[in-house]
């Protein structure tokens, strides 16, 4: 466990995280966290970053993606 100071900031208070301890979590100055109150304690998470679409397009791989099945002619009443 590592003890830190509270310190004030303009109107707020701040927490200086040790670099060591950025490091094991991953995270960096500027990312995001969420803060909550649990059970007594303080606790600092990372922010789920919102999904972009054209993003997770940009990332697939055209060769990750299925092969079409062919199921055969309706028998049925399908709308298709």
């Amino acid at each position: 466990m590592t003890k830190v100071q509270i310190g004030k900031w303009g109107q707020s208070a701040g927490v200086r995280i040790p670099k060591d301890l950025l490091e094991r979590t991953g995270l960096a100055p500027g990312d995001a966290v969420e803060l909550s109150y649990e059970g007594g304690r303080l606790v600092m998470t990372p922010a789920r970053q919102a999904l972009d679409r054209e993003a997770l397009f940009d990332a697939m791989r055209v060769e990750e993606t299925p092969e079409l099945e062919e199921w055969g002619a309706p028998v049925g009443a399908e709308p298709w």
